[in-house]
């Protein structure tokens, strides 16, 4: 049986919450986000200038006005570590997430939306079985690197210094190319162990795809 582990993190009992429209963040993986909206860039500076958490959720679907109903039910509390002004009035900022939250009884104000978080505890399970898994998705993840030149070579680095089920999936969850309701699925799985089978699939078939193109390229230009 898994053991459950809770994080050694407090967070208040509510958090205001920035929507986000086009990606997800995982826990422990850093992400740039940006706004143009004065609600929510309001919120970032003042979230900044107090340490204060805020929490990170993906909307169903696009709107500038969301409700209780647009969010998903799971998401990310996090802490803002930079900002940055732009020329045109907008910010990007840079956050880092600290844990999964189970998103409870949502409120919403004329600017503002908060919710309860539940912390969702990571999941440990060691086993041989696991361990092979982190290590095969882990060389997988690698392949696609060695065949996508346009990443950054930090994934390379990076994915060599990641050895727990945990923050492997989340981090080549966040950086695979798969659609926005495949990464908001890996981010409702609570169980790495689910995830990292997920993603060995998926990755599968990326890496029959590329090697294809791989192929082809080559056949065109020896023509």
């Amino acid at each position: 049986m898994p053991e459950h582990t809770e994080p050694n993190i407090k967070l208040p009992k509510r958090l205001p919450v920035f929507p986000l429209r086009d990606t997800v963040v995982y826990p422990a993986v850093p992400a740039q986000l940006s706004s143009t909206r004065q609600e929510t860039i309001q919120l970032v500076t003042q979230a900044l200038e107090t340490q204060s958490p805020i929490a990170l959720i993906t909307l169903r679907r696009a709107t500038n006005t969301p409700t209780a109903e647009d969010f998903h039910h799971t998401g990310t509390a996090a802490t803002i570590q930079r900002m940055w002004h732009l020329p045109d009035g907008s910010i990007r900022f840079l956050v880092q997430s600290q844990c999964r939250v189970a998103i409870t009884n949502i409120t919403e104000t004329s600017d503002t939306i908060h919710i309860c978080p539940k912390i969702i505890p990571s999941r440990v399970k060691k086993s041989q079985h696991q361990q092979a898994l982190v290590s095969g998705v882990s060389a997988q993840f690698q392949q696609i690197l060695s065949l996508t030149p346009h990443l950054p070579d930090e994934l390379q680095i990076a994915i060599l210094n990641i050895n727990t089920p945990d923050h492997l999936s989340d981090f080549i969850a966040f950086h695979l190319n798969i659609g926005l309701s495949e990464k908001q699925d890996l981010l409702d799985e609570y169980d790495p162990t689910v995830r990292l089978q997920r993603l060995a699939q998926v990755m599968s078939q990326e890496l029959e795809m590329l090697e294809l193109g791989v192929r082809v390229r080559s056949q065109v230009q020896s023509e």
